[in-house]
């Protein structure tokens, strides 16, 4: 006998027993707050699913809290999404039918406009499974990632810092228009970010650009490949300038000047203190604070404009042409989509179970870093 759910449940675009589950239909609109409506404060094992391109847009101001948050390919989600054991973000954009224009229906790629957080995994992954519209675009965070283990395998942006209890690791390219800190290990290639530190081990592969000239391991040890490059004041107008953005985004990858001229070698680590620094002070090469001071400046910037003032979640915008994972991103103006109108059931629902989907969890490798890339490092076999 199906079960039957009490509430204002958008019937036709939600699935859910207000009690264990909610799944967000694929490519529909959400503006019922996604929390448990029966005993909330009891519901431990509260499971939220936002399906291939749907949108999460509460009346209320209220984002997602949840045991576990699983969020496919090109989801639109305002509000910070909180998951106690695990949040998972899909790599990759839907075509979202509500924006077309009647030419082309824009494909976009899944995006949170406010922070990730959980007590335990952060995973941002390939998509379990995928529809006819799949196309590659990074997930992009209008605020922080925050978790016990943060795990990045396809490329990501976030607007914000990217803080780990445990873990952290990257190995896709990563730009995070602000810190990366761990308070366990580092590991990391294709990484931009401010500043990037952690209490343990720090492992810094090929293709990283910080903007602090000193990598930090409080209490471990320090690996960088042949270059990690120093964002300057004048490299990161350049980047600006020539891409036409106003933040920089994945499309740093393609910009070859970012590791040349001034960049870290193997040779900049020493010990300090319980750990190790790189940094280039032993070659008495002179790094003006007032420099840094107005990178991290012109950082913050941009972070309190795209967190106060993010794109509405109806609009789907691309800056410049970018190439990420070999695949050319044009862009052509905005688009903005139209109203996806919906109706209400006040009644009693019948929920039917049987079309319940059940998705198969991703497992990670625990080894993300490719460590041939490390100089002095051989292969793993």
């Amino acid at each position: 006998m199906p079960e039957e759910a009490k509430g204002a449940i958008t019937s036709d675009k939600v699935e859910t027993d207000n009690t264990n589950f909610a799944t967000v239909r694929a490519d529909q609109t959400c503006e019922e707050v996604l929390v448990p409506r029966e005993n909330a404060y009891r519901q431990l094992n509260w499971q939220v699913t936002l399906e291939k391109g749907s949108i999460y847009k509460p009346q209320e101001d209220v984002g997602i809290y949840a045991d576990e948050v699983d969020c496919k390919y090109g989801v639109q989600i305002r509000g910070d999404v909180f998951g106690r054991s695990a949040v998972s973000l899909e790599h990759g954009g839907a075509v979202h039918s509500g924006a077309d224009d009647g030419e082309s229906a824009p494909v976009v790629g899944a995006r949170v406009v406010g922070s990730v957080v959980s007590e335990g995994q952060v995973d941002v992954t390939a998509p379990g499974s995928r529809m006819d519209d799949w196309e590659p675009r990074p997930v992009q965070v209008y605020g922080d990632v925050i978790g016990d283990h943060v795990t990045i395998e396809e490329p990501t942006v976030v607007y914000g810092t990217v803080s780990a209890e445990t873990t952290l690791r990257a190995n896709a390219p990563l730009v995070v228009v602000g810190d990366v800190r761990s308070e366990g290990i580092v590991e990391a290639s294709d990484l931009v970010a401010v500043s990037v530190s952690a209490r343990d081990d720090v492992t810094l592969g090929h293709d990283v650009a910080v903007v602090n000239p000193e990598i930090r391991s409080d209490e471990g040890t320090l690996t960088i490949a042949d270059r990690v490059g120093i964002l300057t004041p004048e490299l990161l107008e350049h980047v600006r300038a020539n891409n036409d953005v106003d933040a920089v985004g994945p499309w740093v990858f393609d910009v070859d000047a970012v590791w040349e001229g001034s960049a870290l070698v193997p040779a900049d680590v020493s010990d300090h203190g319980q750990g190790q620094i790189a940094d280039r002070a032993w070659r008495t090469v002179e790094e003006p604070t007032e420099r840094r001071a107005k990178v991290r400046k012109t950082v913050e910037s941009m972070i309190e404009r795209t967190r106060k003032h993010p794109p509405d979640i109806e609009e789907f915008r691309y800056a410049s042409v970018g190439s990420v994972g070999g695949t050319e991103i044009t862009v052509e103006g905005d688009v903005v989509a139209g109203d996806q109108r919906k109706t209400v059931d006040e009644s009693t629902t019948a929920i039917d179970r049987s079309t319940e989907v059940h998705d198969e969890s991703t497992t990670v490798e625990d080894s993300v870093v490719n460590r041939s890339d490390i100089a002095g490092d051989e292969p793993e076999e």
